[in-house]
C-alpha cells in the first residue's frame, strides 16, 4: 500500500479554488502550492498512501502512473523537508476530521511547487497560538500565557 503521513498539530492547512495555503504554525512560515500540489496536499489529507495518492494524480490528470507517482513523491518529499508532514506508522488511514473531498484539479498538470513564505514570520511568531501544547491549539503548552515572558 506504501507510505501513510500525518500532518503534524503545529501545521494548518486549506485548499480553496484550487490552491493550498499551509502554515507551519512553531516556525511562523507558511506556504503555498497550487492545483497538483493542492490536490496531493488533500489526499495527505484524507489519509492517502504514497502509492495511492501517485494513483489519484494519474487519474484526475490523465497521467502516466509511473510519471505521476515520481511527481508526487518528489512533492511529497519537499512536504516532508519542511516538515509539513511526517510519516506515519498507521496502517489504515488516519483522516483529518473534516478533511475536505479530493480537490477536482483546476487546469492541466504542471508540476507541484511548494512556495515558501517567510515574510510574516515575525508577525506570526507573536501570535500565541505557536505556544499551544502537542495537542494542538487551543491547548496552552504548561507555563504559557498571559502575564509570563
Amino acid at each position: 500500500m506504501g507510505q501513510r503521513y500525518t500532518i503534524p498539530n503545529k501545521v494548518a492547512g486549506e485548499v480553496a479554488d484550487g490552491e493550498a495555503v499551509i502554515m507551519d504554525l512553531s516556525a511562523g512560515r507558511y506556504f503555498s502550492s497550487k492545483n497538483s500540489g493542492a490536490v496531493i496536499w488533500n489526499c495527505v489529507e484524507a489519509g492517502l498512501s504514497q502509492s495511492q495518492i501517485g494513483a489519484k494524480v494519474a487519474e484526475l490528470y490523465n497521467l502516466d502512473e509511473t510519471a505521476a507517482q515520481t511527481e508526487t513523491d518528489t512533492f511529497l518529499d519537499k512536504l516532508m523537508a519542511n516538515r509539513l508532514i511526517e510519516p506515519s506508522s498507521e496502517a489504515e488511514p488516519q483522516p483529518i476530521e473534516g478533511a475536505p473531498d479530493i480537490a477536482t484539479p483546476t487546469g492541466a498538470f504542471e508540476s507541484p511547487e511548494l512556495i515558501v513564505y517567510e515574510d510574516m514570520q515575525d508577525l506570526i511568531m507573536l501570535d500565541p497560538i505557536h505556544d499551544a501544547a502537542e495537542e494542538g491549539w487551543p491547548m496552552a503548552m504548561p507555563g504559557a500565557g498571559a502575564g509570563q515572558n
